[in-house]
């Protein structure tokens, strides 16, 4: 690869027009998928796998053999994994919205920003000056082996993880899932987040 040649990274973005005011003219929203109607989420996340008539005319010794893939590929969705749908659509959009790439107040602070950690000048991220920023979130709690992990993969997996954009000469990372460290340490955390960001 020569210097000149840039190694794309992730899906090429492709804009689509927006319904919500708030999100027309922002590249980092129009570059993700049309908002789903609860009928296309449950589209989406069914699986039902098909066992072919051969293999159903096997022997059960063979049969058996069959059951842990198909169990583990199967997906019925429920009402609770619509909602859930919805609440991140929801976080992963309105996390975008002051944060417009093509908004002059928030280039000036991306440079600005910038500027100051490149320059080793005194850098301090304060919530309250964001504005709104970061006040976007959900929490999902459950026991363990219920599916949290598997509803969240098949959901965030309507979503590329990483796009592309040629006109803003950026990568965007659309969601980032990091798993706790065994021992629920910081720097455990901090470690996966390092560790998924590289890959």
């Amino acid at each position: 690869m020569s210097e000149n040649e840039v190694k794309e990274i992730g899906v090429p973005a492709h804009y689509i027009d927006q319904i919500i005011p708030d999100y027309k003219g922002n590249h980092l929203i129009e570059a993700l998928p049309p908002i789903l109607t609860k009928g296309e989420v449950y589209e989406k996340l069914a699986y039902y796998p098909t066992i072919s008539e051969e293999l159903k005319k096997l022997d059960g010794v063979y049969r058996i053999h069959l059951v842990k893939s198909t169990v583990e590929s199967y997906f019925q969705p429920f009402q609770f994994h619509i909602e859930l749908e919805q609440k991140i659509s929801v976080c992963i959009r309105q996390g975008y919205v002051d944060r417009n790439p093509l908004n002059p107040k928030q280039i000036k602070k991306l440079y600005e920003s910038h500027s100051k950690i490149v320059n080793k000048e005194p850098y301090e991220y304060c919530l309250q000056e964001q504005g709104k920023e970061g006040h976007s979130g959900l929490v999902f709690i459950g026991s363990s082996g219920i599916g949290k992990s598997t509803s969240m993969d098949k959901i965030l997996g309507l979503y590329p993880q990483v796009i592309s954009h040629e006109k803003l000469t950026r990568i965007q990372i659309t969601y980032l899932k990091i798993n706790c460290a065994y021992n629920g340490g910081l720097v455990g955390l901090c470690y996966n987040f390092l560790r998924r960001l590289i890959i």
